[in-house]
């Protein structure tokens, strides 16, 4: 016990982190980050593409009611989009986000089977179209 102390003493009080607990750290943080989950689904990123900060919003917010995620506010879209490395510029036309646009074509949502009565009937019921 007094050795423990002794090396708690000589790190400068600091506990460092096994390997294990790091990467436990690491994979939380990629499956709970919700801009990028957001983007991923719903975006494609490119220097060139820009898009108006309101659609990007309303985009988010239909993404979050159809997937039961808890909306955030504008101003933390707004926050979340820029540490993750997108423009936000404002001028005569409205606010834009640029590197990023909404994709223009989408898997529709399918409800999980717990809030449908059957899994075929929500298959069965969504218009896909591909073909």
């Amino acid at each position: 016990m007094i050795q423990g102390a002794q090396k708690f003493i000589e790190s400068d009080y600091k506990i460092s982190q096994p390997e294990i607990v790091k990467q436990a750290i690491k994979t939380y943080r990629a499956e709970n980050n919700w801009i990028q989950n957001y983007l991923f689904e719903c975006c494609e990123t490119d220097r060139a593409y820009s898009e108006k900060a309101g659609e990007l919003y309303n985009n988010y917010r239909d993404y979050c009611i159809n997937t039961g995620e808890s909306i955030k506010s504008c101003s933390a879209l707004r926050k979340a989009m820029i540490e993750a490395g997108y423009g936000h510029k404002t001028n005569s036309r409205g606010s834009f986000y640029s590197g990023v646009r909404i994709k223009q074509f989408r898997m529709p949502y399918i409800n999980p089977p717990s809030m449908v009565e059957d899994v075929n009937d929500a298959v069965e019921n969504t218009d896909c179209i591909l073909q």
